[in-house]
């Protein structure tokens, strides 16, 4: 949401992606909580202004383990991809983000710099980030990686 609010800012995202980006804010997490909460969560957390990588090393580090993300799983609206090849949608804040999860965040070889970009996104209203059981079946949404041992708040971008 960020970079589409960004691009927009600078007259390089169109409307059709602009309509997109409110859409998808506008919808509540209400549903999604819910069912995380029925399933049982660990640990939950909305994705906001310290981007996706911001508020994993947070939920991390406070829960004692490490994770490591498959960037490839990440959703994205249709659009953001062309709009993060362009470094004119990345915000001041998500400039920030990147230097900042560089201390505690790593990337594997091939992870394309839109993706580094689109987990380091300054986001408004950017969904829920919740910790379930591996068996866990029953919450809506995408699995973008696993919790693990290892030094409290690192992850490990694949």
């Amino acid at each position: 949401m960020g970079a589409i609010v960004a691009a927009r800012k600078r007259g390089r995202a169109d409307e059709r992606l602009m309509k997109d980006a409110i859409a998808t804010m506008v919808a509540l997490n209400a549903d999604a909580s819910a069912a995380a909460l029925a399933a049982g969560v660990h640990a939950m957390t909305d994705v906001t202004g310290f981007g996706l990588l911001g508020h994993l090393h947070h939920l991390c580090r406070e829960s004692g383990v490490s994770a490591v993300i498959d960037a490839e799983t990440v959703p994205c609206l249709q659009g953001v991809e062309q709009l993060l090849c362009d470094d004119r949608a990345v915000s001041g804040g998500s400039r920030r983000n990147a230097a900042w999860t560089a201390s505690f965040a790593s990337f594997a070889p091939g992870v394309e710099l839109w993706r580094q970009r689109l987990l380091n996104d300054a986001t408004t209203s950017g969904g829920l980030l919740a910790a379930v059981s591996a068996d866990c079946v029953t919450v809506p949404g995408v699995v973008i990686g696993r919790l693990m041992d290892g030094d409290a708040g690192t992850i490990m971008v694949r």
